[in-house]
């Protein structure tokens, strides 16, 4: 994938961008088109939510906890990464200003896949599991906007995988 923010166009049509920072994180941040959820949802959202305020390092949630909200990036930007048996940390993504995240293990009630820490002082917007459970309970086509949303996302990450594997010569 190229260095300095250039864009590459994957199979499936999305842009990537490859972000380099002085940071050793250097992140693949998904094109808004695909992370965007409706304004009418984002306001229903925001109606039923409250700020909240990570300090840089600060820790949001750990992989294997059950999740109790989903959150919305007002400023700075939030890491979401694992770490192997052997101790080695993999970064996954950025989410950064505008973006939601953490919805889709509410929805499946399963437990947190990744660990999740910001890499600034982050401003976010939390919305509590039932507020969302409200909200999708009483309007379907909210469920069905998230359910796009994750396939969007999906789609977007075979594209990665099928372009590293490309740059690697397998493919």
């Amino acid at each position: 994938m190229p260095d300095g923010g250039s864009p590459l166009q994957t199979r499936f049509g999305f842009v990537m961008t490859t972000v380099t920072t002085h940071d050793p994180v250097a992140s693949v941040r998904l094109p808004i088109s695909i992370d965007a959820l409706s304004p009418e949802l984002d306001r229903k959202l925001r109606a039923v939510g409250r700020s909240r305020t990570l300090l840089k390092n600060e820790t949001l949630y750990l992989r294997g906890t059950m999740p109790d909200a989903m959150y919305c990036i007002e400023s700075g930007a939030v890491q979401l990464s694992t770490t192997s048996a052997k101790g080695k940390e993999s970064v996954l993504g950025v989410v950064d200003r505008g973006r939601w995240f953490g919805e889709m293990t509410l929805l499946t009630k399963d437990p947190r896949p990744h660990d999740a820490k910001a890499l600034t002082d982050t401003e976010l917007w939390v919305v509590p599991a039932q507020c969302l459970h409200a909200i999708v309970d009483h309007e379907p086509a909210y469920l069905l906007e998230f359910l796009c949303l994750v396939c969007r996302r999906y789609k977007w990450a075979l594209g990665a995988v099928e372009n590293q594997a490309q740059r690697l010569g397998g493919l």
